[in-house]
């Protein structure tokens, strides 16, 4: 049976590979920047099943509808018609994720504390 849904020259599935393969989707697609940030979040593999993990419930909807483009997308590119998509909304993330210029720049300034000095340096206005 699996010989069936698996192409001759199908290629294996790493987590590397589908995320080259989705963002070169994202290239080629109008797809807008929501649905393209929210196809940028956390890729898990299990098998042949790609887990894309969501940190808002509201980026569902987005997903859903271009979840058969791109799924058609991958299972083309990796020659394998078995690859299943699904996706996973993790709330716990979505706390952790900065959205307002605040909170990025927050964000940022743990990461990078001499972002601060730059800051005060230029007398820049991180909050508009």
């Amino acid at each position: 049976m699996d010989e069936d849904i698996h192409d001759e020259d199908s290629k294996e599935l790493n987590e590397g590979e589908v995320k080259l393969i989705i963002l070169e989707f994202i290239k080629q697609n109008n797809i807008g920047p929501v649905i393209a940030n929210s196809l940028k979040s956390a890729v898990q593999l299990e098998g042949e099943m790609i887990t894309i993990e969501l940190t808002n419930p509201v980026e569902v909807d987005g997903i859903e509808k271009i979840r058969a483009d791109l799924l058609g997308f991958i299972r083309k590119r990796f020659q394998n018609k078995g690859i299943q998509l699904q996706h996973h909304v993790n709330i716990e993330k979505a706390a952790e994720r900065p959205y307002t210029p605040k909170e990025k720049f927050e964000a940022m300034l743990k990461e990078n504390p001499l972002l601060g000095k730059l800051r005060d340096t230029f007398g820049l206005d991180t909050d508009y």
